[in-house]
């Protein structure tokens, strides 16, 4: 089987000898040739297909969705980044029953809605991480990128590394690679402040994940990383509640909670902006107690949301292989 992958990003390929990488770049040409593809399915990790500069081909049989997060469909993405598509992958049963009820409210043609499972948390249980023996007063900061007032990483980041590192903490702070565009005068700032002090790094890599792996805690506004973070790595994640990344307005039309609320709710501590100057207070009794709900009743909540552990990227391939490439 042949297949073509094509990436803006120049070090994102597949070595495989039956893989032909495209370098797109981010150009008016990146629109040229997805509006003019010819295939018969087009597997993509990109929303908002045929609603934005990225346009539906004609000459595409099937648009193919796979999910890169495990956030609900209705609040963070746009209210139509589903609706272009004829196969979605489904994380677990959460987005699946969000799909549904957004063709039911909205009128849309029927999609083939598929039970797979995520991808990614195959890939981190694969990794291998080990639990620490000890605690090691480690804290990664992971902001999610949002545009708005009362914004976590904008308005408090700068205040909470300065009162971690002043309370003897070891601080990573984990930007959202959007954060490296919109966000160049407060990295900035930060960097001048914090990086000469041995116990505060800036984490660039985000594919690095050994600092996940040896830190006690994270603090986040709305951040997709929480989910993997507590779910696989099974540690204790702050929420501030600072505003929230809302890209569906009428979100509350399907009247279904996003899992990243639940999540936040019961499985995570909270604190609200005006009490950030006692952030270490918490982290103190985060790091001390763990995640408010035993380890047992996470893994009870994997089973019941998410499908096919460990066994996603087999049953993804063998539908592809049965249902797409076959005909």
């Amino acid at each position: 089987m042949k297949l073509t992958y094509i990436s803006s990003d120049k070090n994102d390929f597949i070595d495989h000898k039956n893989v032909k990488n495209i370098y797109i770049g981010n150009s008016y040409l990146r629109t040229i040739l997805f509006s003019t593809l010819n295939c018969k399915n087009l597997i993509l990790t990109l929303t908002d297909i045929g609603n934005s500069y990225i346009k539906r081909s004609k000459l595409c049989e099937r648009y193919i969705y796979i999910f890169h997060s495990a956030l609900s469909t209705h609040v963070a993405y746009n209210k139509k980044a589903f609706w272009n598509y004829d196969i979605i992958f489904c994380n677990g049963e959460y987005q699946y029953n969000e799909l549904k009820e957004s063709e039911k409210k909205y009128n849309l043609n029927k999609k083939i809605l598929l039970k797979t499972g995520y991808l990614y948390f195959d890939f981190l249980r694969k990794k291998n991480f080990k639990s620490q023996a000890k605690k090691t007063n480690t804290i990664i900061l992971a902001p999610t990128w949002i545009n708005k007032r009362n914004n976590f990483f904008e308005d408090y980041s700068y205040q909470i590394i300065n009162k971690l590192l002043s309370n003897n903490f070891k601080v990573i702070l984990r930007p959202h690679p959007e954060h490296f565009k919109i966000s160049k005068k407060t990295i900035k700032k930060i960097k001048e402040k914090f990086n000469r002090n041995n116990n505060f790094y800036f984490e660039e890599n985000i594919n690095d994940f050994s600092n996940l792996e040896k830190s006690d805690l994270m603090i986040t506004d709305y951040s997709g990383a929480s989910i993997e973070y507590l779910l696989i790595f099974k540690k204790p994640v702050i929420f501030i509640n600072s505003s929230q990344k809302i890209n569906n307005l009428d979100h509350e039309d399907l009247n279904i909670m996003q899992i990243e609320k639940k999540l936040r709710e019961e499985f995570g501590y909270q604190i609200e902006t005006k009490d950030i100057d006692k952030i270490s207070d918490l982290v103190q009794t985060a790091v001390r107690q763990g995640t408010p709900k035993k380890k047992e009743d996470i893994e009870i909540f994997l089973r019941q949301n998410f499908y096919n552990e460990n066994k996603v990227a087999e049953y993804i391939a063998d539908y592809l292989i049965e249902n797409c490439y076959k005909k």
